[in-house]
This record gives structure tokens, C-alpha cells and sequence, in this order.
């Protein structure tokens, strides 16, 4: 049986206004070729400072400089019938050279408005209602697909 929680950790990498958004691949097992932000889980033991910096070093090549969580969301993937904790980070300041890791085969740098014309992950959909709502803390019962 598949846990019935999950905590994930997604990472705003901020450049010049805009956010790193990254493909994911064709061959996922969860939302195949939608667009996301940088991070993963956390696992067991792991700081989560350390984990969302080791997230974004494996998908991106970019090592966050300094991180600052933004705050928490949660809902329930219908596909998975799981419940996912969400911490979102904001990385402003990282070193390194981008290069996308084998989980995704594209990137783009775009504004929060300009992501509304991109197929994204249900999960990057609940991080910025979040943030929209000046809300660091909030909770979705339910999602649909």
C-alpha cells in the first residue's frame, strides 16, 4: 500500500522577476510532461534546508545560496489517493551552471502570470493559490485532475 502522506518540497528560483519552471518527462509516473518547480521529497532523516537544496542541485545543476520558506500547503491527489504536504521555498541567490537531471527534458524562465499559459502540476497550482491568497498555511480537502 502507498503512504498516505507525502511531503514534497518545490523551490522558486527566482531570476531577474522570473521563475524557473522545469519539464517533466514523458515516462513519469506522476504528471508526465506537466511543468514544475524544482524539489522532491524529503527522505527519511533529512534536514529540510538540506533536502530542498539537494532537490535542486540533482534536478537543476544550481546550488541554492541561501533558502527562505514561503509556507505550506496540502491536498489530496486524487490519482494517488494520497495526501501531500507541500513547503515551498524562495531561492533568490544559487551558484552553479543549469543543467537539467534525466526526470526533465526542458526549462523555461517565466513570470507567475506567464506559467497560466503552461500545462502545470497540480501541485504548482496549489503553491500559487497559496501564494496568492497571502496565506502560508492552507489546506485543499480535495483536488480534481
Amino acid at each position: 500500500m502507498a503512504e498516505r502522506f507525502k511531503i514534497i518540497q518545490k523551490a522558486l528560483v527566482e531570476r531577474d522577476g522570473k521563475l524557473l519552471l522545469i519539464r517533466r518527462s514523458e515516462n513519469d509516473a506522476i504528471f508526465p510532461g506537466k511543468w514544475d518547480l524544482p524539489g522532491g521529497t524529503v527522505e527519511f532523516g533529512e534536514g529540510l534546508t538540506d533536502s530542498i537544496r539537494r532537490e535542486v542541485l540533482e534536478e537543476t545543476g544550481l546550488l541554492p545560496d541561501e533558502v527562505k520558506q514561503l509556507g505550506t500547503c496540502s491536498y489530496v491527489y486524487d490519482g494517488r489517493s494520497q495526501q501531500f504536504i507541500v513547503i515551498a521555498y524562495l531561492i533568490e541567490s544559487y551558484h552553479g551552471r543549469l543543467a537539467l537531471s534525466h526526470e526533465h527534458f526542458q526549462h523555461a524562465w517565466l513570470t507567475m502570470e506567464q506559467t497560466l499559459n503552461y500545462d502545470i502540476t497540480e501541485t504548482l497550482r496549489h503553491i500559487f493559490s497559496m501564494l496568492a491568497s497571502n496565506n502560508p498555511i492552507e489546506t485543499t480537502l480535495s483536488s480534481s485532475q
